[in-house]
This record gives structure tokens, C-alpha cells and sequence, in this order.
């Protein structure tokens, strides 16, 4: 008997592999068309909802699973597990959370947690791949109640563009952000440095094509892989890749330790 049984909803959006490979049971949340209801991925597709979607009058809706639907997952899981941890959409979003927490307290003879993941779609589908994969490798219920806990925080847009960003990295103490992009001119990749209220401000440019960057330890430097202009286009040529020094010039005041 496996110690923890994962179980979410549909609205996950996980695919159909992985969550086999992971051993996720997906709870189907309800299609309705007019007077006839179905079972997301299992009386109807997606190709097919789309389909149908084209010529549908009135649109249709969606349902959360019941309180049934959870009590029959249930009664199924507490033959193959010790508990079993529920992670589902947003609670502001529809009733799934509600009818799983009160199915829980009704089936007897496993514990059930219930987790409210605060989103929806495939940010709740990583959030329960990630908890899954704990689970997969030995993880107790609590164990996967935090790991599962540390990607439900809040999210939070930094910046957005037509820019092409790259290979973001946080500083040591968690206040900043750097990163490489070519938001100055097309395909010349610098570097860049934000914090969670001001604007993106570049460094000084070096004299070639930024490829990646690390903090130091301190989070006082910037350890930057520079290749060449061109590299990718050489033929046969093979072009080095250097590494500089450069100093965070913006937040010196922060991150100069002595």
C-alpha cells in the first residue's frame, strides 16, 4: 500500500501521460451543452468541446466536481493508500475545494487533505506535478502538503514585452533579479537587473553576446559567459565563450557585504 495518493481536478490541465506516469488521479469537472452534461476528458475531449464549441447556442458552462464525484475517488483510493492529498483550483473560482473538504470528513478510514492551490489551469497542474513527484519519491503526507505549499505563493508579473528575456536569476538574498535581454536591439543580449518595484535597468554593455550569468556568493558580482557577435553564424568556426567580472552597479548600496 502506497503512503500518499495525489488526487486534483481536471481544470489542472495535466496530460493524460503524465499524470499515468506520476500515478495523479484527475477528478473530471462537468461540460455542459444545453441539458446534457459530460465528463471533461472522459465523455468528451478536447478536439471534441472545441468542435462543438463552434456552433453551440448558448454557450455552454462548466461544473465542479461533486460531492459524489469526490466520495467515489475516495472510497476507490483508501483500498490503495494510507491518505490522500487533494490539491484543487482556486476556492474563489467554484465549489471543487468545498466538496472535497466535505467528502473528506465523510469517508472514513483514510485522512484526506484538501489543498487549495489559489489558481487554476496549468499553475495548479505544476503545483500538483510537483507534489506528485514528492510523493513518487517517498514522501509522507506532510512532506508533500510543503513541498506542494511552496508553489502555491502568490504570483507576481515583473515585467512584459516584445523582448526577448532570458535565463533570470535571483540574487543570493532574494531582492533582485537579473537577467539577459535584447530589449534595446534585436538579438543583442545584455544584462539586466530589477526588484520587485522598479523598472528593469541595464548594466553596462560588454562587448559581445551576454549567453548566461551566476551571482557570487555575496550577490555582489555578476559572473557573465560572453561569446562572440556572430557566433551562431560561423560556419566550421568555433568562437570562445569568456567569462567576466561585471558589479551590479545599481545595487551596490544592497549588495556589498564587508
Amino acid at each position: 500500500m502506497k503512503k500518499v495518493a495525489l488526487v486534483t481536478d481536471s481544470t489542472a490541465c495535466i496530460p493524460p501521460e503524465i499524470a499515468r506516469d506520476l500515478d495523479i488521479t484527475v477528478v473530471p469537472i462537468w461540460v455542459l451543452f444545453g441539458e446534457q452534461a459530460y465528463r471533461d476528458g472522459v465523455d468528451i475531449t478536447p478536439d471534441e468541446f472545441y468542435a462543438r464549441l463552434k456552433t453551440a447556442d448558448p454557450l455552454p458552462h462548466t461544473s465542479s466536481p461533486s460531492l459524489g464525484d469526490y466520495l467515489k475517488v475516495f472510497e476507490n483510493l483508501r483500498q490503495e493508500a494510507d491518505s490522500i492529498l487533494v490539491i484543487t483550483y482556486s476556492s474563489h473560482f467554484g465549489m471543487s475545494y468545498q466538496a472535497a473538504r466535505i467528502a473528506g470528513d465523510q469517508i472514513e478510514g483514510v485522512r484526506v487533505e484538501v489543498l487549495d492551490s489559489r489558481t487554476a489551469t496549468m499553475a495548479q497542474g505544476f503545483v500538483a506535478i510537483i507534489a506528485a513527484r514528492a510523493i513518487a519519491r517517498g514522501a509522507d503526507l506532510e512532506t508533500a502538503i510543503a513541498v506542494a505549499e511552496l508553489d502555491t505563493g502568490e504570483w507576481r508579473v515583473l515585467d512584459v514585452g516584445d523582448q526577448d528575456d532570458r535565463s533570470p536569476r535571483w540574487s543570493p538574498d532574494g531582492s533582485a533579479l537579473a537577467f539577459v535581454s535584447d530589449r534595446s536591439q534585436a538579438g543583442d543580449f545584455q544584462t539586466y537587473l530589477t526588484d520587485f518595484d522598479g523598472e528593469p535597468s541595464a548594466l553596462a554593455p560588454v562587448d559581445g553576446i551576454v549567453e548566461y550569468l551566476s551571482w557570487s556568493p555575496d550577490g555582489g558580482r555578476l559572473l557573465l559567459g560572453v561569446a562572440g557577435r556572430g557566433a551562431d553564424h560561423r560556419d566550421g568556426e568555433s568562437t570562445a565563450v569568456h567569462v567576466c567580472h561585471q558589479r551590479a552597479q545599481r545595487f551596490d548600496h544592497r549588495f556589498h557585504h564587508r
